[in-house]
């Protein structure tokens, strides 16, 4: 994520020079960063919970478990690593100088238990599916990055047409990303 995180804001930056509006001192990258973070959490978990159960089939035949617990140790391993991950790019923004408030990290941290829930919930219903289906996950892979273009990860609310913004809201990750830049950004 981090190398994706520079590559975009490079892209987004330097090429397109892309600015924020009303937001003009805050860096673009501290913008991208406390949205995309999350997202980047959320899209892997469900995309690699997705064949858990599916890929362990033998341990399953083997071992009495609940199947649910495979898809909850992959949930829990990709918000582990994405997690540490957002705390150290939050302190790098915040001691740079780059807008960041590091006083809602606290709260931006209790923000990812409501969307680790969302991800365990579409994870488990995906991964059950994933054992019938078994073309749900070439599926995912292109429905989830239509839904983080969908919601204002690359770019905020304001920024879009106002006959688009309604639709923002049906889009579950808009509420997050909103709330992570509004507890981080101010």
């Amino acid at each position: 994520p981090l190398l994706q995180l520079a590559v975009t804001s490079f892209v987004f930056v330097v090429v397109f020079k892309v600015r924020v509006p009303g937001l003009e001192s805050l860096a673009y990258v501290s913008f991208l960063a406390v949205a995309f973070w999350p997202w980047n959490a959320f899209a892997e978990a469900v995309l690699r919970s997705t064949t858990s159960i599916q890929d362990n089939a033998a341990l399953i035949g083997k071992v009495a478990l609940p199947r649910e617990i495979l898809v909850v140790a992959s949930v829990c391993a990709s918000f582990t690593i994405h997690l540490v991950g957002f705390v150290a790019v939050v302190v790098v923004l915040a001691l740079a100088g780059q807008g960041v408030h590091p006083e809602g990290l606290a709260p931006a941290l209790l923000l990812y238990v409501p969307l680790f829930a969302l991800a365990l919930g579409i994870a488990l219903l995906c991964a059950a599916i994933q054992v019938f289906v078994r073309d749900l996950v070439q599926v995912l892979g292109q429905v989830l990055p239509l839904l983080m273009f969908a919601a204002p990860v690359y770019y905020g609310r304001e920024q879009l047409p106002e006959r688009f913004r309604a639709w923002l809201d049906w889009n579950p990750f808009t509420w997050y990303a909103e709330s992570f830049r509004a507890l981080l950004l101010g």
